[in-house]
């Protein structure tokens, strides 16, 4: 049952916010506020905009992502998971290494709601729920697919860890994880890549196209011709796996 005083406590909040706008404390006093209320898409507002004004600020995505799955959005809570566990600014972990898990020590800085929280059935449920998503799948390997083509490689490569994470056994997505690796020139995770590629399905002869181009931008001709000659022994008409055969010969 929401407080009768409620309302005015927030019109209070808003008249502070109008005057500091920029006051990210007020913003996310206000947040707590509705989220306690169960107004949890105006929660979610005022919680970004705290994250606008401070994009350091550790406590606002630990509350959007609970809040995305009180909601039931277990696939936003997981991206924002992810972000939190591996900023932008740090190297993409290689997706057998991650677990939302290691997560939890963080959660023990934060006071109320977030101590009322099981994180870790929080992060079980929300890997089990996402996992077995077929939707979420396919529009984040479109979403991949289109960062490769438009060049956008640091993207692609989180699209494609994140669904690794996930998909651990899904050769696809480690082929287009090592291809967004090999196209920003990270070649020797690339290669571990496309060897991980080939060890869920041995005839990729993309995987081994990829493997080929590697090894020959480093020199390694020889293991380079073996690549090339595999893609052409599963793709006898592509003609490029053909060239570079010619050019490491």
């Amino acid at each position: 049952m929401k407080n009768p005083s409620a309302p005015d406590t927030h019109k209070e909040l808003r008249r502070r916010i109008e005057k500091k706008p920029r006051d990210a404390e007020l913003h996310r006093e206000l947040g707590f506020k509705l989220w306690k209320e169960g107004d949890l898409i105006n929660a979610l507002i005022e919680f970004r905009k705290v994250l606008r004004i401070n994009p350091a600020n550790r406590e606002a995505p630990f509350a959007l992502a609970a809040i995305s799955r009180e909601r039931g959005q277990f696939q936003k809570a997981f991206e924002i998971l992810f972000d939190i566990a591996c900023p932008e600014s740090m190297p993409t972990p290689h997706p057998d290494a991650f677990e939302l898990r290691r997560l939890e020590h963080q959660m023990r800085i934060f006071p109320a709601p977030y101590d009322t929280i099981d994180w870790k059935e929080f992060f079980a449920e929300t890997e089990r729920r996402v996992r077995v998503d077929p939707a979420y799948s396919e529009s984040r390997m479109k979403e991949g697919r289109i960062c490769l083509e438009q060049k956008c490689y640091d993207k692609a490569i989180r699209t494609f860890t994140r669904l690794a994470v996930l998909e651990p056994r899904n050769a696809l997505v480690r082929l287009h994880r090592a291809m967004a690796l090999s196209a920003r020139r990270r070649d020797a995770e690339a290669e571990k890549e496309f060897s991980e590629t080939l060890l869920l399905q041995p005839k990729n002869a993309a995987a081994y196209k990829g493997l080929g181009i590697i090894r020959a931008r480093r020199g390694d001709l020889e293991k380079a011709r073996y690549a090339f000659t595999q893609v052409l022994q599963l793709d006898p008409q592509d003609a490029e796996a053909r060239r570079w055969l010619e050019k490491t010969g």
